[in-house]
């Protein structure tokens, strides 16, 4: 995405600041990491299943064959759940810095934010797992005092650099906050 269009979409959000990097997740890892749970989900999808046709045969009432479609259900938002919600979410994903704040905009149905100043970060962490290596991706990992949990900029492309660019902002933004 380019500036003139993110500046366009979050113009009352960024205001009068400057931006300095924005960037959108790599779609094929973004999604393709949502499939973490595929193993668990289809051997629990199997069980119920496996389940579901025992106790059909045998005639079971409709109490017991309800509680297994449940499992069967469980497995199947255990094996797609997770993908999907990526692909949905995918649309209105975008991480943005501006030169005094850290802005993360996700949401499927209405648009949220996670948003830090730059002086309020703590630490800025990569992580690159195997599917980030596959697609050339990395996690940037941010902690704040003011979050309980990371901010977690998911599958970017140029991991190191882009933690190196943050890092800098931050250092720049704590040094300017202390004169």
């Amino acid at each position: 995405m380019h500036i003139a269009e993110v500046r366009k979409e979050l113009r009352e959000l960024v205001g009068s600041e400057k931006i300095i990097w924005s960037a959108k997740p790599k779609k094929e890892a973004f999604i393709f990491k949502g499939f973490a749970g595929l193993i668990p989900g289809l051997f629990i999808l199997g069980f119920a299943f496996f389940w579901e046709t025992l106790a059909f045969k045998a005639g079971a009432p409709i109490p017991i064959l309800l509680f297994g479609g449940l499992f069967m259900l469980i497995g199947f938002l255990i094996t797609l759940g997770s993908p999907i919600y990526a692909a949905l979410v995918y649309k209105n994903i975008l991480y943005l810095m501006t030169d005094t704040r850290l802005i993360i905009q996700k949401g499927v149905v209405g648009i949220d934010y996670d948003i830090v100043r730059l002086s309020e970060i703590q630490n800025v962490n990569v992580n690159v797992g195997l599917i980030d290596k596959i697609f050339g991706t990395g996690t940037l990992m941010v902690y704040t005092a003011a979050y309980t949990r990371p901010l977690i900029l998911r599958a970017i492309e140029n991991p190191y650099e882009n933690c190196r660019i943050l890092r800098e902002a931050v250092e720049k933004a704590v040094k300017s906050k202390e004169t």
